[in-house]
């Protein structure tokens, strides 16, 4: 009887763990993909309710202590929202692009609004708002897929049931204006997006700031020119309908953040403000060109492809058709898909291991029924070895049997 009660403790704890781990593998396979997301991250729908509405839930990744930026992000985004007035019904898909653009998993680049959606929007928003930022986005236009079906680009957003207006053709042109500041005089350019005067007004509060943090032997210069690119950005009259965006140097701005942290936070705060500046040098000495989505600097770098070496038979390719190969279309800005190859999703190694283990502990609990039926039929006959009068030598057998 202490045999068959050690079997029973054996085979119905085998049991237990076999359909525990089945349950567990299952519950693997049906959790929500943001849970084992690697790039993106699911919105607070507390603090942007406005991006949820417009139809996705996940940005990329913010960077570290998650929750103070988020508050950061969320006050600008809605700050900026209410200077624009409902002006537009695009309003929430173009300030949610630049605050939190939507992040698809397996995308190594945000998925943004279409142009025309933001130049409609700034058709709409431009003769009912005053407000600079206005011409910030004109720029950011410039950045954006020209149609849905651009094939040098991801799909692009539009809102739902989008209908075009009939001058969206028309193009949009950047307002220039000579520079009268002279706060910001002998930095290098000699016109702005702003109005004079608001200039004159802006000059002076401009004024109030730089002698606020005096002299500093350090980060005095590259804080006029942040102040002044904030306060007058730059623009040039020769663009046109090509508006190029310049700011401070995105690495002139991280000095100032690790030299003068208190003056950073000072005037900064702690929203990451570098983080949206540009990389790509220009002609402007001190200025960079902003060529890429200023957000788009949250989402990871892509896996380096993985190469193969050529056969001998193949063909050697030329300069002029690997120059060609190499070089990247004007204005875009999203990185060629990669083939699936090249990188297995978290979820999808999640699933194929949960299977395995799936079909390993099906074939556990098999295994365990098939020993446990056995194990009860065997009882049978050597209790019925004890139940029927059966000689001696009978008896002996089935108890050892």
């Amino acid at each position: 009887m202490l045999t068959f009660s050690l079997c029973d403790s054996v085979v119905n704890t085998a049991m237990t763990s076999a359909i525990t781990t089945a349950l567990f593998s299952l519950v693997l396979v049906f959790l929500p993909v943001g849970i084992l997301t690697q790039i993106c991250h699911r919105l607070n729908p507390s603090l942007f309710k406005r991006c949820i509405n417009v139809g996705y839930n996940y940005t990329a990744h913010l960077p570290n202590n998650v929750t103070l930026h988020e508050h950061n992000i969320a006050y600008h985004l809605e700050r900026d929202a209410r200077q624009f007035e409902q002006c537009s019904k695009h309003l929430d898909i173009i300030m949610c692009a630049i605050f939190v653009p939507k992040c698809v998993e397996d995308q190594y680049s945000p998925v943004l609004p279409c142009r025309k959606v933001c130049e409609e929007f700034v058709k709409g928003c431009e003769p009912r708002v005053n407000y600079e930022k206005i011409e910030w986005i004109k720029g950011l236009c410039r950045l954006l897929p020209a149609t849905r079906s651009d094939k040098n680009t991801r799909e692009c957003l539009e809102p739902e049931n989008y209908k075009p207006r009939s001058n969206s053709t028309t193009p949009i042109m950047q307002n220039c204006t000579k520079l009268h500041m002279s706060s910001c005089a002998g930095l290098g350019y000699t016109h702005t997006t702003q109005a004079k005067d608001m200039q004159l007004i802006l000059d002076n509060v401009l004024k109030g700031k730089l002698h606020k943090f005096g002299n500093h032997s350090v980060c005095s210069q590259t804080l006029k020119k942040l102040f002044c690119a904030e306060f007058a950005p730059t623009c040039f009259p020769e663009d046109k309908e090509e508006i190029v965006l310049h700011t401070v140097c995105k690495s002139d701005c991280e000095s100032v953040q690790k030299k003068c942290p208190e003056l950073y936070r000072e005037h900064f705060g702690e929203y990451n403000y570098c983080e949206q500046m540009a990389t790509e040098n220009s002609d402007l000495e001190g200025f960079c060109k902003l060529t890429k989505w200023p957000t788009a600097v949250r989402w990871p770098t892509r896996p380096a492809k993985t190469t193969i070496a050529p056969s001998l038979r193949s063909p050697v390719p030329t300069a002029s058709s690997s120059t060609r190969s190499s070089t990247p279309s004007t204005g875009s800005f999203v990185p060629s898909p990669a083939p699936l190859q090249t990188k297995v999703s978290m979820p999808v190694i999640v699933i194929v291991v949960s299977s395995v283990v799936i079909a390993m502990s099906i074939i556990g609990i098999v295994v365990v029924l098939v020993l446990r039926k056995r194990r009860r039929f065997t009882q049978g006959w050597m209790v019925r070895g004890y139940r029927h009068q059966l000689n001696e030598w009978e008896t002996t057998v089935a108890l050892k049997t």
